[in-house]
């Protein structure tokens, strides 16, 4: 799983244009997220969607393609089997699982899923973490009825790697976690211009801390877990791969 959508194409996906904000490139940040207009303080700025996994419930973000009428509750049924054979505490696993089951009922050409997933921020790995192969192994056990010829390591490793990245909490008292696909792009920042609420069902929303001008950049902090002192630094070097 590899590539990046265009930004133009991105935004048009996302529908950023309507929300008044879109993902840019950032010097030296990498892909972010900007505001367009003014947002005034506690405007929802970026409002809760569907996740592309959630480990709590199975979501079904985005279409499925022309002619998979099917496709929901062929996913259903093999998250279902996956659940039943992952524990709740393996939340990683558990969302890779789902996005395996999601593709194993689409045509790998004309998947929006697919490109959805693709385009996640992915970490450079070098050698596959040795639990992640053992976790590979358990998903292929937990899917073995679906078609998953393409679920390798390597596989694993890459969409394990996004999930790493790009996974938020998906409700306040942390129990959950989910993969959002705008949300996704928002960096971090200690003084984050946005701050987070979580909706009935788990799926995070966020304000303006404040009056944000166009042109700035939108912010969450990605610390709510982090521990204090020194060891602040090593959570953010193991999660997330940079120095805060």
């Amino acid at each position: 799983m590899s590539g990046r959508l265009p930004l133009h194409i991105l935004n048009t996906m996302l529908q950023t244009t309507q929300l008044g904000i879109e993902v840019a490139e950032l010097a030296g940040r990498g892909r972010g997220v900007l505001a367009t207009m003014t947002h005034p303080a506690g405007a929802l700025v970026v409002p809760a969607t569907e996740a592309l996994a959630h480990s709590s419930r199975a979501p079904f973000a985005l279409p499925p393609p022309t002619g998979a009428a099917d496709a929901r509750a062929a996913f259903e049924d093999y998250d279902a089997a996956a659940r039943s054979l992952l524990r709740s505490d393996r939340r990683y696993p558990r969302l890779v699982a789902q996005v395996a089951a999601r593709l194993a009922t689409e045509p790998a050409e004309g998947s929006a899923y697919a490109v959805a997933v693709a385009s996640l921020c992915a970490p450079r790995l070098g050698a596959i973490p040795e639990p992640w192969k053992e976790d590979c192994a358990d998903v292929r056990h937990a899917l073995r009825f679906a078609p998953i010829d393409f679920l390798g390591e390597a596989w694993y490793a890459g969409v394990c790697g996004r999930v790493h990245l790009n996974a938020l909490r998906a409700a306040a008292d942390g129990s959950s976690v989910a993969l959002p696909f705008l949300a996704s792009f928002l960096n971090h920042a200690a003084d984050a211009t946005l701050e987070i609420a979580w909706d009935d069902r788990g799926e995070p929303a966020f304000h303006a801390s404040r009056e944000v001008q166009a042109g700035e950049e939108l912010t969450i902090d990605y610390a709510h877990d982090a521990p204090p002192g020194p060891a602040r630094a090593a959570f953010f070097r193991d999660q997330y791969g940079f120095e805060e």
